[in-house]
């Protein structure tokens, strides 16, 4: 009998370019930044082969990275016209349901395996036809997903509303133009601030880009000096986490609600796992208790590692842009206000960065 057992190991890169556009409509010259992270992984067989395996996950995270940073775009409408590039656009439609075809098709195909084993037998000749377009759809997915995927790129069409600003993106760059520095009367990079954000933003949360995962060092809840960060009791990944910054006693209140909120979890978790035990006709007693065993232990073990959390947590957080990286971050009032001016702060002065030379 082989056991096999590994390592994976992953790694995170992150880097901003700034990007050059040229009007179509107007021909203004303008540019913003744009900031993206890539994602590797390295697998280490039987754990033998840990600093390859790291080193195997960084040179993946960072050839995503770079490959990123010169494909994708972001819809930065021109400062003066709020004309959106169609190159911008394409770029941008890219980027987007870029996973649909995988994630989709995969249960579909496996239903249609099942429906391929159980159309022959069907009887009469109209269930017979019902479970051979059931199992034409589900065989066929990728390529009706694909299709799905181009409609749904079609619809971003931020020129819809020009001449007016249009909608943008939540974490959208400012558009940055070359302007004399009134104090020194150099010609400077500086953000042009016209953009809507009341349009996508949400009272009492804030926009976090990759760039802005830097958190001020008070505590999320009671704003006092931080001197830990908050950690679940209980994670899947070590990753899946923020590190926020939180005080001791915060801290320490936050994870006596977890405990309470284990219990009544892992029972409803339990209670749910025996269901599928207790419904299921032709099971003697040993099946029937091997099969809540393994439900249980995966039901209990996912519940517990989101649950909890999600109701005991000092702060909210959830990813509206996977591709981008972009996520909405929800905590006390006066910290979420912290984090809003370090944003304001940050765009109005661009840290240096590459720069990609070129029309878009």
């Amino acid at each position: 009998m082989f056991i096999y057992f590994g390592r994976t190991h992953s790694a995170w890169s992150t880097n901003s370019v700034l990007k050059r556009v040229i009007c179509d409509q107007c021909s203004t010259e303008y540019y913003y930044q744009m900031t993206r992270t890539g994602q590797g992984r390295g697998e280490s067989p039987f754990m033998l082969d840990e600093k390859q395996a790291a080193a195997r996950a960084q040179y993946a995270a960072d050839r995503q990275l770079q490959l990123r940073l010169e494909s994708d775009t972001e819809l930065v409408p021109c400062p003066r016209c709020h004309w959106v590039n169609d190159e911008l656009i394409r770029g941008f439609r890219r980027q987007r349901w870029t996973r649909l075809v995988s994630y989709a098709s995969v249960p579909l195909v496996i239903v249609g395996i099942f429906l391929l084993l159980i159309v022959p037998g069907l009887r009469p000749t109209s269930l017979l036809l019902i479970g051979a377009a059931l199992l034409a759809l589900c065989l066929f997915s990728p390529l009706w997903l694909r299709l799905v995927r181009h409609l749904l790129r079609l619809r971003i069409d931020p020129n819809r509303s020009h001449p007016h600003p249009p909608v943008v993106p939540p974490a959208t760059p400012v558009p940055l133009l070359w302007r004399p520095d009134p104090l020194t009367g150099e010609m400077t990079l500086q953000p042009v601030f016209y953009l809507p954000e009341q349009l996508w933003q949400k009272p009492g949360w804030a926009v976090l880009r990759p760039d802005r995962m830097h958190f001020p060092a008070s505590c999320c809840v009671c704003m006092r000096n931080a001197t830990t960060v908050y950690q679940s009791p209980f994670t899947v990944d070590k990753n899946s986490e923020l590190r926020v910054p939180i005080c001791q006693p915060c801290r320490a209140a936050a994870r006596r609600r977890w405990w309470l909120a284990f219990l009544p979890t892992a029972a409803a978790a339990l209670g749910i796992s025996a269901l599928p035990a207790l419904i299921i006709p032709g099971l003697d007693a040993f099946g029937r208790w091997m099969l809540f065993i393994l439900i249980g232990l995966f039901a209990t073990g996912l519940a517990l590692a989101i649950v909890p959390g999600r109701i005991t947590g000092p702060y909210r957080y959830r990813i509206i842009d996977y591709g981008r990286g972009v996520a909405m971050f929800k905590a006390a009032p006066a910290f979420i206000q912290l984090l809003e001016e370090a944003a304001r702060d940050q765009a109005a002065n661009p840290e240096p960065c590459d720069t990609a030379v070129g029309n878009a």
